[in-house]
């Protein structure tokens, strides 16, 4: 892709802030901490940065890359987000509502941001094309001294308790100031995120995971766990549950760092004890506060009240005093303010208290190693599934070519398979080339001759073409699209049965000993329990198969099943995993999944079968619904898609849909590339999945990709997905009303003629 030239957002900033220039500005906000944030150029930014050069760089992550920006001799950190995606902008815009309101010495200060969109023009294919990209970046104050991180692993920086201890306060002040006067949840809290300015001086930053109560709320439950690992609280990665208590975990986890150094077991509380300073009471009472904020039970965990006010406690008081959890954030006054009365706790019971939250804390770093080592053991499993699933797809695709259908899933039937049909192919080979040999060239007419080719260095076999496939396989830039075309089903697994085997069911095929005993009562066969679909059946929903195994099951084969409104039932092919995207072709139907449990020694438990929608026919949503029959009762639909022309490349085009017949026209060149009428030839063909992509069989079985990706702005996969279903079905009900009348049209006249 060259760039050719840009046309960029320009932003009138003479126009914001009267006759001041942007440097002057930003001088000014910089010595005015009651001034707010303000946008900036991209240009400005680039000028201030020299135009973000390397040399500039004093940070690095995931999210992008900060910059320093000077402006006459005063210095200032530039936050660039380097890949724009839905998610991070979602994090931007967040971090940005946040850093604009709140003020506070312990939080990092916004001075300015640049949102800007600007088009560009770029050749793309040789053509000429106008596109968008983002550009997001956020201007801060500048702290000298890195973060908190660098400071605990600094091994050259000799730490102290007074300074270490001034940073706990700092960032207690700043949480604070979060709950208690913007009602933020911060949800990130760690070392790297806090910065420490020229006075060390802690300032808590990155605010692109947080979350503002609104009114009394302060609780919620999320589906995405986000946040990193070691400091997201248990009732957080355990349940979703958000809290403010949440940010109070990762604050004890925060400061256990800072009390224990780089090396030492962050739980190792005993030692700690033994170890502090036994003239120093602030300590001690910081050595207690993290043991609390670690406690798993969060209900046990103090509020950002009760840890100011245990800082904030005079030296004369017992050293054991703490704040009464049992009392709610409302009764606990503001910082410098305390009641002794309803504050202080018997030796006895923070002894007790801190025996419990000793072990309970030893109990949360034994879970937290068993969920990070099944963590890592989930992902191997993953990586090795995908692995497996990608080799025996494209088994069963090249054996789908041949028209072999094994009767189940699994390595044995795959393998026999195979190995069967390379023998097959192997005989048929010779055989083609004994006859030529022989000089017979001529193919039978009802036997056409299939076309093979051998590569010799692979050694592999490749299927060209044969006509009595009962598969084809189209692929169209990753995609696959089959198609059932008429021809003999292959006999070879009906042939194949060895002796002593018999059929257990047609639609299951699956195959079971004649002479096979069945367990007793003792020794049930394999089952599930509970077998049910989670997921509402909407249109470009997940629904998920699932349910508890019994009697020694290991393995369930799945096949999700369509019943149509005539009686019949249709499996829907290559749907054999547990999870099953709902598309178009499901609406009108009966949508519901088979399950077949086994055990290790491939025995068979009984089929269940689960409805999905309580056993009610697939409909689209009121608003889809009411789209279609605007479309409908209008007699006429335009729809902007991508379609792969020649094969070659996706290009924008307009599908025009009207009553008697449909339209493709190219936007970029005009041309018509297909404008008939509707016949009962004409087909449109979803795969399987979460895919944007469908593919449009003509009237003469002219294959046509079509794909909605990217239409929606800003990019939503959702909305792509559904106005490809949307497309599809008015498509669909205009065809059927075409033939339809069609029907009634032959019909009427059949009528009068023998009238």
């Amino acid at each position: 892709m060259e760039r050719k030239f840009t046309l960029s957002n320009k932003l009138c900033f003479a126009e914001m802030h009267g006759q001041e220039n942007e440097n002057e500005a930003l001088e000014r906000i910089l010595n005015d901490a009651s001034a707010e944030p303000i946008m900036l150029s991209y240009r400005f930014l680039e000028s201030i940065t020299e135009n973000f050069s390397r040399d500039r760089e004093i940070g690095t992550g995931g999210f992008g890359v900060v910059y320093m920006g000077i402006i006459r001799n005063m210095k200032v950190a530039i936050k660039k987000l380097s890949r724009i995606d839905d998610f991070s902008e979602m994090q931007f815009e967040d971090e940005l509502k946040c850093l604009k309101r709140v003020k506070h010495k312990n939080i990092v200060r916004l001075l300015g941001y640049c949102s800007e969109t600007p088009k560009e023009v770029v050749k793309y294919n040789g053509t000429y094309v106008l596109a968008e990209y983002r550009i997001r970046i956020l201007c801060f104050e500048y702290v000298p001294n890195k973060s908190l991180h660098d400071y605990i692993k600094d091994e050259s920086r000799e730490r102290d308790w007074v300074t270490s201890y001034h940073l706990i306060e700092g960032v207690c002040q700043g949480l604070y100031y979060l709950h208690n006067k913007e009602r933020i949840n911060h949800l990130d809290l760690k070392p790297s995120n806090i910065l420490l300015d020229a006075d060390m001086d802690p300032k808590i930053s990155d605010f692109g995971l947080s979350r503002r109560f609104s009114g009394e709320h302060s609780r919620i439950i999320t589906e995405h766990i986000r946040g990193t690992p070691g400091y997201i609280a248990p009732e957080y990665l355990n349940k979703g549950e958000i809290s403010f208590k949440t940010d109070i975990y990762s604050l004890g986890i925060i400061i256990m760092k800072l009390l224990m150094g780089r090396n030492d077991d962050l739980f190792d509380f005993e030692g700690l004890h033994k170890s502090a300073d036994k003239d120093c009471p602030q300590m001690k009472r910081c050595i207690k506060i993290a043991q609390l904020c670690v406690d798993p039970d969060q209900q046990r965990r103090p509020t950002i009240d009760n840890i100011i006010d245990m800082l904030n406690v005079k030296e004369s008081m017992k050293d054991d005093a703490r704040p009464s959890l049992e009392q709610g954030s409302n009764s606990i006054q503001q910082p410098g303010r305390m009641n002794p009365g309803k504050m202080h706790f018997t030796s006895e019971a923070v002894d007790e208290k801190q025996e419990e939250a000793i072990s309970g804390a030893k109990q949360l770093n034994q879970k937290k190693n068993h969920i990070e080592g099944n963590m890592r053991l989930a992902n191997d499993l993953k990586a090795e599934e995908e692995e497996l699933y990608l080799f025996t797809s494209s088994l069963l695709s090249m054996l789908a070519e041949y028209n072999v259908c094994p009767p189940q899933i699994n390595a044995s039937t795959i393998t026999t398979g195979t190995k069967r049909l390379y023998q097959q192919l192997y005989w048929k080979i010779r055989s083609l080339n004994i006859q030529d040999s022989l000089g017979d060239m001529t193919p039978s007419r009802n036997e056409p001759s299939p076309s093979y080719n051998m590569d010799a260095n692979r050694n592999t076999l490749r299927y060209a073409q044969v006509s009595s496939d009962r598969h084809v396989e189209q692929m169209y830039h990753g995609s696959h699209f089959q198609q059932d075309i008429v021809g003999t089903p292959s006999n070879y697994f009906e042939e194949n049965v060895r002796n002593g085997e018999a059929r257990v069911d047609g639609d299951s095929q699956l195959y079971r000993h004649e002479n096979q005993d069945y367990p007793a009562d003792g020794d049930p066969l394999p089952g599930i329990e509970d077998f049910q679909i989670v997921g509402e059946p909407r249109l470009g929903s997940i629904l998920t198969a699932c349910g508890f195994p019994t009697n020694g099951t290991t393995l369930c084969n799945f096949q999700w099943v369509r019943h149509l409104e005539n009686g019949t039932r249709q499996s829907i092919e290559d749907a054999t995993m547990y999870d099953y995207v709902v598309t178009a072709d499901d609406v009108g139907t009966l949508l519901a999944v088979d399950c077949t449990p086994m055990d290790v020694n491939d025995r068979q438990g009984n089929l269940v079968t689960k409805f999905a929608n309580n056993g009610n026919f697939v409909t689209c949503d009121p608003e889809m619904q009411n789209h279609i029959d605007a479309c409908i009762l209008n007699g006429k639909a335009e729809f902007e898609v991508f379609v792969l022309h020649a094969y070659s490349r996706w290009e924008l085009a307009t599908l025009v849909l009207t009553r008697p017949s449909y339209q493709i026209k190219l936007k970029h060149t005009g041309e018509v590339i297909i404008d008939e009428k509707y016949s009962s030839y004409l087909q449109t063909k979803l795969p399987l999945g979460r895919t944007t992509q469908f593919v449009l069989v003509n009237s003469t079985g002219a294959y046509l990709p079509f794909k909605t990706e990217g239409l929606s702005d800003p990019y939503n996969e959702a909305y792509d997905v559904r106005l490809r279903d949307l497309i599809v079905l008015v498509m669909r009900t205009f065809q059927k009303k075409a033939l339809d009348a069609k029907r009634k049209g032959k019909a009427h006249q059949a009528t009068k003629e023998s009238m």
